[in-house]
């Protein structure tokens, strides 16, 4: 059995953030949700790795998974504010809501890590099913909002492509590795830059 530690579950997320975020535009047209790059790949790899723990093929501590599912818990309550904000919808309250989800979701990840493998394995699928609830519920704007952040895209690439040019026109031959470098950089934030929005 093949045992999983720290570091390749850290190995993992990092993967999964990067391969979130390059996919995020293909994957939001796809699904017409927004997706979170970070809260994508910390819930995927606490699913994957519970189930296959289940599934006696990997061995991982406990500790581990608590604290990933912790993470997607406190990002669903943090999610849940945004949706509220951004709705402009009553904020009655939310401190109580605010509050019941990291109740409900601690109680809920107890009984999901201290379980036999059968109840833990409907848990597992329960879970998939109320992220996705989440996930659908906190994008209802979505598709009016995407056009917007298209909008913003296209005016910070635009942006981005005159700030090239002048740079190309004043800089001497000694500057141009530092530009590149910094236009890469720069390419690089653009990317990541809305990947947990």
């Amino acid at each position: 059995m093949l045992e999983l530690k720290l570091i390749y579950i850290l190995e993992i997320i990092a993967f999964l953030f990067i391969a979130f975020a390059l996919l995020k535009k293909s994957m939001e047209n796809f699904l017409s949700i927004k997706v979170c790059a970070i809260c994508a790949a910390v819930s995927t790899t606490w699913i994957a790795t519970l189930l296959l723990k289940n599934l006696m093929i990997i061995s991982i501590n406990n500790t581990i998974i608590s604290i990933m599912i912790g993470q997607t818990i406190v990002g669903i309550m943090y999610s849940y504010e945004n949706y509220v904000k951004d709705a402009r919808s009553t904020q009655n309250l939310l401190w109580l809501k605010k509050l019941l989800i990291i109740i409900l979701g601690t109680t809920a990840a107890y009984y999901l890590i201290e379980t036999t493998s059968f109840i833990q394995l409907c848990l597992i699928l329960i879970s998939l099913l109320i992220l996705l609830i989440f996930a659908l519920w906190f994008n209802k704007g979505f598709n009016e909002n995407n056009g917007n952040d298209n909008n913003i895209s296209d005016k910070e690439s635009r942006d981005v492509h005159e700030s090239r040019h002048n740079d190309h026109n004043t800089e001497n031959s000694n500057d141009k590795h530092h530009s590149t470098i910094k236009s890469a950089l720069l390419e690089l934030e653009k990317k990541f830059e809305r990947c947990c929005d």
